[in-house]
């Protein structure tokens, strides 16, 4: 029984170890890269860019583009750990003042 307990518990801490482990602050893509990944994906002109940390110390980019064959701005959130897309979506329109 004492073995079981402690065979849990050494997981449960390897689990929790690995987990924090993964939130690294220092992005393994960087800002460049990032740029140079959403514009393959969407060909156009970067009009936003902003690096965020989200929960746990898991960093995205959000970087905006004007397509060059659409109207509407395009949104993109890449992961700083993989490189990979997570999200593109239409950006929101801001109103102008007339």
């Amino acid at each position: 029984m004492l073995l079981r307990s402690l065979s849990i518990t050494l997981i449960t801490v390897g689990l929790a170890s690995a987990t924090f482990a993964s939130a690294d602050p220092k992005p393994k893509v960087s800002l460049v890269e990032a740029r140079k990944i959403a514009l393959a994906r969407v060909p156009g002109t970067i009009v936003h860019e902003k690096k965020k940390t989200k929960k746990h110390g898991h960093v995205i980019y959000d970087i905006e583009i004007k397509p060059t064959s659409a109207k509407v701005d395009k949104k993109l959130e890449i992961d700083a750990s993989t490189g990979q897309i997570v999200k593109i979506k239409d950006a929101k329109l801001k109103a102008k003042d007339d």
